[in-house]
């Protein structure tokens, strides 16, 4: 499969993740796991939602990553 697929996914996540970091930039690990979550699973055909998705608040907590108590 040709990677340009997954262009307009990582293109449209990377716009996200730096609104972000403008909105709250002392959040930068929280802001790069949400990021890197979201693109896992929009490429896996799970679409999130934008803000506090409950399946990756969970992903978060199951993977017993520090302060994942969830995201927004």
């Amino acid at each position: 499969m040709d990677s340009d697929v997954y262009n307009p996914i990582k293109e449209t996540e990377t716009h996200r993740f730096l609104k972000r970091m403008l909105a709250k930039p002392n959040q930068l690990q929280a802001h790069i796991r949400h990021t890197a979550s979201t693109v896992v699973m929009r490429v896996s055909c799970y679409d999130l939602n934008e803000n506090n998705d409950p399946l990756l608040a969970s992903l978060h907590v199951c993977s017993g990553m520090p302060n994942s108590e969830g995201v927004d």
